[in-house]
């Protein structure tokens, strides 16, 4: 009895010690990607104005989305 206690406490101890890595790695693959549109350069007035909303909404470039200019 004891020595399945202690089997289980390990495989729930190791258990924990693995689940934080995975779930890392499960949200690094899931970053939204924003297309942006534009007849001017990438550093037109209205492309600066759209990344600084994204910014006050709390989206950061390169951290929780990517925008691609086109």
């Amino acid at each position: 009895m004891i020595r399945l206690m202690l089997a289980l406490g390990m495989i729930l101890g190791l258990g924990g010690l693995f689940t934080p890595i995975v779930a890392e790695a499960q949200q690094a693959a899931n970053i939204p990607r924003i297309g942006f549109l534009s007849a001017g350069s990438s550093s037109d007035p209205f492309s600066e104005v759209f990344r600084q909303a994204l910014q006050e909404l709390g989206y950061m470039e390169g951290k929780n989305i990517t925008i691609e200019s086109r």
